[in-house]
């Protein structure tokens, strides 16, 4: 498990594999400043307390969990296969919801593991109802993910 921590506000949990990715390779990358890390997995929550605790966010009730699948370093020849530093790309099926996370509500959710994550349309954009990618900066709302999305696509372009 690595704990990546972009602010003093927000934490992201990393689980790994037992067999697969070298997790010196990924705790290093956690406390790192001058080498990016792209993680591929499956994005969802946990309230597993002794993981809150160890995010040190005060008043934390749920913290992000990363499940990997892969860890790439990025560097120069393979950094425009993956989104910028602190940013997502959600691969699932984009539905119409009514979600409430602390003081904020949210229209829009992408299914991705075992629920939405609920994510901000750029204003004026359509949206077409289905499989996508969503791709954008990421915030925590009370522990949760929210994707601040810059683009939707449909999967496989």
């Amino acid at each position: 498990m690595a704990i990546f921590k972009p602010d003093d506000m927000t934490a992201v949990v990393v689980a790994l594999p037992a067999k697969g990715i070298d997790i010196n390779e990924v705790q290093l990358a956690a406390i790192r400043k001058d080498k990016l890390i792209a993680v591929e997995g499956i994005l969802t929550t946990t309230d597993t307390k002794l993981l809150v605790e160890s995010c040190d966010i005060k008043g934390a009730k749920w913290v992000p969990i990363l499940v990997a699948k892969t860890a790439t370093w990025v560097d120069e020849k393979n950094k425009n296969k993956y989104p910028t530093e602190n940013h997502v790309t959600v691969r699932g099926v984009i539905r119409k919801v009514e979600l409430k996370i602390g003081a904020e509500s949210f229209d829009w959710g992408i299914e991705n593991a075992n629920g939405s994550i609920p994510f901000i349309p750029k204003e004026g954009k359509t949206l077409d109802l289905g499989m996508k990618l969503v791709s954008g900066s990421l915030r925590m709302v009370d522990g949760r993910p929210v994707v601040k999305a810059d683009k939707i696509e449909p999967v496989g372009k």
